[in-house]
């Protein structure tokens, strides 16, 4: 097979989500073909990705060798620090190019792979972003099943471990990929069933607590999506028949119960004493409450549904209610009786645990 230089795959791509953009549901007939390109290209990239990563550390070693652990430490350390963050799947835009050596001396330099690495990255991201938007329009006569398993396999599993720490600061295309199955109950069973890690990693997300609030965000509208699931919506707005939405009905019941003690211990660190005086005594801008305030209040929405899941977790539940009570003190003009009432409900699920 011939092979297709990363200019192109990139223009492809660009092409492709452009068309998206522009035709919606009228692109659907092209998806077949297109899934088949980009989880060819993925595979391709991941394994050009793997060989550079290979080629780094062979050429650190080889560097090490040569000069008798005498290697130039500044060289040394940016070859480490290569090889460290070889994983690292940041949303920062990377220029594509075509491999390339060495002109002088004709061998692979530190520069050189560098560039096939980052090129096959940059392919890898723009990929997976393919997918999510094919996800996002949720078009209703596609059926995606008979490529998810081959999804997990070629971009979800080999990036899972690294899911957590990788979208700190920004969503990561797979992020997003896992976010848009929360947008349809059809494509709930593709978040839970496949990988159990996958949801479980997804949430590991709220327990760093040096997360954007962005991030932060987007990890709580998969959260939210599942625990306001209600089967009447998905037969009247996504078209499922009773029974289908009474199983999805069942799935994310069992998905929220087995995740109880996970969200609830990574909620302590989303609720830090800190968080919530900041986010309680900002003053309202322009008659509206500040983005800390906003974010807090949903926060403590979410934790009052999962609430009514909770059985068992009673040390975090202690943990939680010594640090949500102080809010029923606070005034109605930073607190609204809306979040208070929330509050109250997760007391009244806690105090007999």
């Amino acid at each position: 097979m011939k092979r297709v230089s990363t200019k192109a795959q990139s223009s492809y791509f660009h092409l492709f989500l452009d068309m998206v953009r522009q035709l919606g549901y009228k692109a659907t007939p092209v998806f077949h073909e297109t899934l088949v390109i980009i989880l060819s290209s993925i595979g391709c990239a991941q394994r050009e990705f793997d060989a550079a990563s290979d080629d780094l550390r062979e050429l650190a070693s080889s560097r090490r060798a040569e000069d008798s652990m005498a290697v130039d430490d500044t060289e040394e350390a940016e070859v480490d620090a290569v090889v460290a963050a070889e994983e690292s799947d940041d949303e920062e835009d990377v220029a594509v190019n075509d491999d390339e050596e060495d002109e002088d001396s004709g061998r692979m330099t530190l520069g050189s792979i560098r560039r096939r690495r980052d090129s096959a990255r940059n392919i890898r991201q723009m990929a997976v972003k393919c997918l999510a938007k094919m996800f996002e329009l949720q078009p209703p006569q596609f059926d995606f099943a008979p490529y998810v398993a081959c999804i997990y396999e070629q971009v979800v599993d080999p990036r899972i471990d690294s899911l957590t720490y990788e979208n700190t600061q920004n969503s990561s295309a797979l992020l997003l990929l896992l976010r848009s199955w929360s947008l349809s109950p059809r494509y709930f069973p593709y978040l839970v069933d496949y990988n159990p890690l996958a949801f479980k990693m997804l949430l590991g997300i709220l327990a760093v607590p040096t997360a954007h609030s962005s991030v932060v965000s987007l990890v709580l509208d998969v959260l939210q999506t599942l625990l306001d699931y209600s089967p009447a919506d998905a037969v009247e707005k996504h078209m499922l028949t009773e029974a289908e939405a009474e199983e999805q009905a069942v799935l994310v019941s069992r998905t929220i119960q087995s995740h109880v003690s996970q969200i609830l211990s990574h909620m302590r660190t989303c609720f830090t004493s800190d968080m919530l005086s900041l986010a309680t005594t900002q003053p309202q801008q322009a008659g509206k409450p500040s983005s800390a305030t906003t974010q807090a209040m949903r926060q403590i929405h979410i934790l009052s549904r999962v609430a009514e899941y909770a059985t068992k977790q009673a040390w975090d539940a202690k943990a939680l209610l010594d640090i949500l009570l102080p809010i029923l003190k606070r005034p109605n003009r930073t607190v609204p009786e809306r979040t208070k009432n929330d509050v109250l409900k997760v007391m009244l699920r806690f105090v007999p645990l």
